[in-house]
């Protein structure tokens, strides 16, 4: 199963609010950052006052209830024109393409994810439950 909006639990055509980023390493452009988030999960008004560069840390401080997991799926991808300009990348590079989803702990979508990421910038690690659990 692929965690993506498309197949998420939000209504089609609700509100949304989208927060784009550029994070820089040195002054070089090393990601590219968008959250989508559902307009009933936090008020345009906390995100203008109290943003600071991470919607995770933001929604910790703020959201009940609170959260409770993420699902992120990890990819190799060709870098898209508007991406490739953010980065300062020729488009069609290869950037690693993090599409996640945020769960509340009532297991509501309450942010979907897409960080695009230069290779040799970043040490991702990834922890796999193993035998029975419920996804």
């Amino acid at each position: 199963m692929r965690f993506t909006p498309k197949n998420s639990k939000l209504r089609l055509a609700a509100p949304i609010y989208k927060v784009n980023r550029v994070i820089r390493a040195e002054s070089v452009p090393v990601a590219y950052l968008i959250d989508i988030l559902p307009e009933h999960v936090i008020a345009l008004e906390i995100i203008e006052e109290q943003f600071t560069g991470s919607i995770l840390d933001l929604l910790n401080q703020v959201l009940n209830p609170g959260l409770s997991e993420s699902r992120t799926e990890i990819s190799a991808i060709h870098a898209p024109p508007e991406i490739a300009k953010a980065l300062d990348v020729r488009r069609g590079d290869t950037l690693l393409l993090l599409s996640g989803v945020l769960f509340n702990t009532e297991r509501i979508p309450v942010d979907f994810s897409y960080s695009y990421f230069l290779p040799g910038y970043f040490k991702l690690c990834v922890v796999r439950k193993i035998g029975n659990f419920q996804t």
